[in-house]
């Protein structure tokens, strides 16, 4: 009997063995690869009885975590299907460097043999509630609305999180380069992305069909993504494209990566919805007068991050206050003095501002900066680096009463630690903490410190700072951290040595640190190859540890006993999440690599764990003879 006559059967036992034959579908990939031709001879002979139970567990599969790792392939179809062993490379490691990609990529793929499924079974009323939750808080592409599916029921486009257009990349192999690092033969790997990736033309999605004959259309895409990267000016054809697409988009977010000239370039687009533009991030662009001017004509602007560039926007930094419901401003200009002294006077009015981001190489006068904080009851976010040239204590007075600050970072010199440490237990809401590259001098203020830590019950990722004062009250710091039951990152730079290091380990093994999942003890150049073999041993309890960094400087490279490796296997054996190892200057030779791939082979996330241990450098080093 047929998949689809066991499960419409009116037998019980025929509907069970019919859903233990579905049940093999047991992972995306493998609906979307191995079973594809299959599941398109279901589709074709679904009935009423069987669409729905297919389509409802071909949805289900998207939250299969383990997808890849439970996805085996036959060697010999392997040999008769070379594509298939390409397809799954290019998914491995779109799955590796970028999770979001991988998931949106799965949750298509996923959508559309359903939707077949669905439509060719005449059962996509009964299938809608599967449809419509798998369809609720989705990243999906814009060739998807091309389906039926979108025509007859566009009310299911607000359910979704936003939808992306193929980003626009005149060089769009080179943003894959990054995923040769987990693997040895870079030229062979880079080949093997551009062949995938060459199949797939790179003309404009279709907008002919699907949602898209819907006129007037009853419900509009509630947000949608426009990545722009190494682009000059667009041409008629993606001018038209885009005044279509944008015409059916309640919100549109601009991603625009060294594209200077395309916002000129699609001004018909904006002016036909320029109320809909909610967000513009802009990375390594001059922008001309004319497109500084085309900035401010836009009403409904809500996030403008501006960064990686030499140019001070003389024409839309001096009038941001146009932007009145602003609520996001990330400015990062790193070789720029003075930025803040650029900012309007009416700045500090915005008083919906919840993110407030800046970098600069100096700033001489806080006055505009603390006003603007008194007028931001709302302040959810405040980062700040650069170097004071004056007193920072009204800074610090004002950031006192901001008690709703989530996050917040100081880079450079642009606090002294006593008068922070003060105003640290009123943010009680703290989520996040960066205090990297802050320098701690003295063991008092370093205390408390430590005892202000234990205060911020809320905390999920710290960074903490260097100095002196740090390092003799590490182990204080580290018990403290007993307090923070919701920690996911914790990193200690400089200033840990084997007595700390070892509390750190105690204290995770008395189940302290349940949620973390990132552990950076990177240039920790104090502890001895003695101590990290004591920590590796000690260290336990950490079920959703997934990174962990004890990287050192090149200059401060540590020969490794064979004890100290087998620790370290058998640290690695008892952290079950574990993705990323990162251990330069780590001198290990053949056996020690032969001990460590060992672990790795037999670890729960072999397939995707990845250690760093070889630094790239343009020498060769010294042969010691």
């Amino acid at each position: 009997m047929r998949l689809t006559e066991l499960l419409g059967s009116d037998r019980q036992e025929d509907q069970d063995l019919g859903l233990y034959y579905l049940r093999q579908i047991n992972s995306p990939l493998k609906a979307i690869n191995s079973y594809n031709i299959f599941l398109k001879y279901v589709s074709s002979q679904s009935s009423s009885k069987a669409g729905p139970t297919i389509v409802s567990h071909l949805l289900q599969l998207v939250d299969e975590k383990e997808s890849l790792e439970n996805m085996s392939e036959n060697e010999d179809y392997m040999k008769l299907h070379p594509e298939t062993s390409l397809w799954l490379q290019f998914v491995r490691g779109l799955w590796l460097q970028s999770p979001e990609s991988f998931s949106s990529f799965i949750s298509e793929h996923l959508l559309i043999i359903a939707l077949n499924i669905a439509h060719e079974s005449n059962t996509v009323a009964a299938c809608s509630p599967f449809i419509l939750q798998f369809l609720r808080g989705r990243t999906l592409t814009l060739r998807v609305l091309n389906l039926q599916y979108f025509r007859d029921h566009p009310e299911s486009l607000l359910l979704l999180r936003s939808l992306k257009p193929p980003a626009i990349d005149e060089e769009y192999t080179s943003a894959f380069e990054h995923i040769n690092e987990w693997k040895k033969n870079f030229d062979e790997e880079e080949e093997i992305i551009k062949n995938y990736l060459n199949i797939w033309p790179r003309d404009l999605p279709d907008i002919s069909e699907g949602y898209w004959k819907l006129s007037p259309k009853p419900c509009e895409i509630p947000r949608l993504e426009v990545g722009v990267k190494n682009m000059g000016p667009s041409d008629q054809a993606l001018l038209q494209f885009l005044m279509e697409v944008f015409s059916a988009s309640q919100n549109i977010e601009f991603h625009l990566f060294n594209s200077s000239g395309f916002l000129e370039s699609i001004r018909p687009a904006l002016e036909l919805k320029k109320t809909s533009v909610t967000r513009c991030s802009m990375s390594r662009m001059e922008l001309s007068t004319a497109e500084q001017e085309l900035l401010l004509t836009l009403p409904a602007l809500q996030k403008l991050e501006i960064s990686e560039t030499n140019q001070l926007p003389d024409q839309l930094f001096p009038n941001l206050d146009k932007f009145l419901g602003l609520k996001e401003l990330s400015v990062r200009l790193d070789d720029i003095p003075d930025v803040l002294s650029v900012l309007p006077g009416e700045f500090p009015s915005l008083h919906h501002m919840e993110k407030f981001s800046i970098q600069t190489s100096t700033e001489s006068d806080l006055s505009k900066l603390v006003k603007f904080i008194q007028n931001s009851p709302n302040l959810h976010v405040f980062h700040l680096k650069c170097d004071f040239l004056s007193n920072c204590d009204s800074l610090m007075a004002v950031l006192a009463s901001c008690k709703k600050l989530i996050e917040m970072e100081f880079t450079g010199r642009c606090f002294e630690a006593m008068p922070f440490v003060n105003i640290l237990p009123n943010f009680v809401s703290l989520k996040i903490l960066n205090l990297k590259g802050q320098q701690f001098p003295d063991k008092e203020t370093s205390e408390k410190l430590a005892q202000a830590l234990g205060s911020l019950r809320n905390l999920e990722e710290l960074h903490l700072p260097t100095g002196d004062g740090i390092h003799q009250v590490a182990k204080l710091i580290i018990q403290q951290c007993l307090q923070l039951c919701r920690a996911r990152v914790l990193a200690f730079h400089h200033i840990l040595d084997d007595d700390s290091v070892i509390e750190l380990a105690r204290v995770s093994s008395r189940g302290g640190f349940q949620k973390l999942e990132n552990l950076d003890l990177s240039m920790n150049h104090k502890i001895t190859e003695e101590g990290y073999r004591n920590f590796f041993q000690a260290l336990d309890n950490l079920p959703n540890l997934q990174e962990l960094n004890i990287c050192r400087h090149i200059s401060e490279c540590i020969p490794v006993q064979a004890t100290t490796v087998k620790a370290l296997g058998q640290c690695m054996s008892r952290l079950p999440s574990l993705t990323r190892l990162h251990m330069l200057s780590w001198l290990l030779d053949e056996e020690d690599m032969k001990v460590i791939n060992d672990v790795n082979e037999r670890h729960p996330q072999s397939r995707r764990l990845t250690i760093s241990w070889k630094w790239i450098v343009p020498l060769s080093p010294d042969v010691l003879k």
